[in-house]
């Protein structure tokens, strides 16, 4: 299972776009599989986060909500306490699930997705279990390393 599409995350965009100020430069993110992963903002009890896009701005067309990160992200203490948070991954531009679900923003994806996204006690890196459209089971594990 991919979150986003590898085609956003073109090896020699990302360098590139590491040249250039970015959201996540200025902030604490993660270096995933899928790419750059750094918080965007907080909705209500949610840490919303998103991906950079290969011109080192904002992909839009992904968002992952973590349950209870919100209110704990500050910029004096970037990062995400350790533990285990409910999440919810939503792909805009996607179409592999039968039904649409809603974000808590209300915006509709019909690719999304729940994680349970453990952060380890040294803060040093995540690992999130990932299941598709509301399946049961998981069906791939995404893990994340803090960005240098």
């Amino acid at each position: 299972m991919r979150i986003i599409n590898l085609g956003y995350l073109a090896a020699p965009c990302v360098a590139i776009a590491m040249s250039f100020p970015t959201p996540a430069s200025a902030d604490f993110w993660w270096d995933t599989s899928e790419g750059q992963l750094y918080f965007d903002g907080a909705s209500g009890n949610y840490g919303v986060f998103r991906f950079l896009d290969g011109n080192g701005g904002t992909n839009n067309g992904v968002a992952i909500y973590i349950n209870g990160v919100g209110p704990q992200y500050t910029d004096s203490l970037p990062g995400i306490k350790p533990g285990k948070y409910e999440a919810y991954w939503f792909n805009y531009e996607g179409n592999d699930c039968n039904k649409d679900a809603v974000d808590p923003d209300g915006n509709v994806a019909n690719e999304w997705g729940a994680m349970w996204f453990t952060v380890e006690q040294n803060n040093d890196y995540f690992t999130a279990q990932v299941y598709e459209c509301g399946a049961q089971t998981s069906t791939d594990v995404f893990k994340g390393t803090p960005g240098t």
